[in-house]
């Protein structure tokens, strides 16, 4: 079984507002990824948030939502709430709440990898660039909860690099993260 936990409690501080509201093609940027979760074939989505409005759409897309106390923290915070919640998952899809480009295609073929090598770090690479959304495997739960601040899974990776495989994906824009403005406008010139 394969959990997604969407982080989405960040503080949006270099865009000034909070991103994850912002609209795409008629949509909120989280409503996007959330759809595309949805879609796939992970067995439940679990939104970590702390904005209302966040928890709401989450709510109204059948997710499960869990509110992050402790969002001042940075990133480790969500990545503990979201291995608590599916701590007797096979592994748990970390997908950060920025990246609207992100398809369901790339996020079944990060499944399919994980589900031919289940003790694995999956992580998606376009060229030779690596980014999100990553699937740990159960084996590495322990060392997500042990992280403090905004220290994401990337130590857990570099520290168990012969654990890792990429695959890789088609089209680098479902990297495209929405962290300023600048993303934001590049994004909305995106068909």
């Amino acid at each position: 079984m394969i959990y997604a936990v969407l982080m989405a409690s960040g503080y949006s501080k270099r865009m000034g507002n909070n991103k994850l509201l912002l609209k795409y093609k008629e949509k909120s940027i989280i409503e996007h990824v959330m759809h595309m979760l949805k879609m796939s074939k992970v067995d439940e989505v679990i939104v970590v948030a702390r904005d209302e409005g966040v928890k709401k759409i989450g709510k109204d897309n059948f997710c499960i939502v869990l509110h992050n106390h402790d969002a001042k923290e940075g990133i480790s915070a969500s990545i503990k709430i979201g291995c608590d919640y599916g701590k007797f998952a096979d592994g748990i899809l970390f997908v950060p709440g920025d990246q609207p480009l992100l398809t369901v295609d790339t996020i079944n073929k990060l499944i399919d990898a994980f589900y031919g090598f289940k003790d694995k770090i999956i992580v998606p690479c376009y060229e030779d660039v690596e980014g999100s959304p990553v699937i740990f495997p159960n084996k590495y739960f322990d060392k997500l909860m042990k992280l403090k601040g905004d220290m994401g899974g990337r130590k857990v990776i570099e520290e168990n690099i012969q654990d890792k495989i990429n695959v890789m994906i088609k089209n680098k824009l479902e990297h495209l993260d929405v962290d300023t403005m600048k993303d934001y406008k590049k994004l909305a010139r995106i068909e």
